[in-house]
């Protein structure tokens, strides 16, 4: 692939420029002091994963249960997924209230998908349910 760009930039063609999106893994054996690179280092929580990730990356979520305090805010357009699907990727709100587990501020293109997602509830149409989507 090198040598055919540098071909390509040779005889003066113009290319598109792609830009490599970043997978982050995230994994209940994790440590959030990890780089989250890699699955020999994954992050614990998938906000911290979410927080480091630029628009366009990828945030792979490992089989397992993952307890959240607050909600997890994604202001960008990434794809945060599980491995394994749902059957095994639980995030729970844990805590009071009991208010949301995911929240898009402004993301057109944020992808979320492949998770159970309890103990979280509506109690005004202000506070929303599980996931919430604003403005994407």
């Amino acid at each position: 692939m090198k040598r055919m760009l540098a071909g390509a930039f040779a005889l003066g063609l113009s290319l598109p420029l792609v830009f490599a999106q970043t997978t982050w893994y995230v994994a209940t054996n994790g440590l959030d002091s990890n780089s989250g690179l890699s699955w020999e280092e994954p992050y614990l929580t998938i906000s911290n994963a979410v927080g480091n990730a630029d628009g366009g990356d990828v945030v792979l979520v490992s089989d397992g249960t993952y307890l959240i305090a607050a909600a997890i805010q994604i202001s960008k357009p990434l794809i945060v997924r599980s491995v394994n699907g749902p059957e095994v990727t639980i995030v729970q709100r844990n805590g009071a209230p009991y208010y949301r587990i995911f929240q898009t501020v402004n993301a057109p293109g944020a992808l979320i998908a492949g998770f159970t997602i309890t103990h979280a509830y509506v109690s005004s149409p202000t506070y929303g349910g599980g996931v919430y989507l604003d403005g994407g």
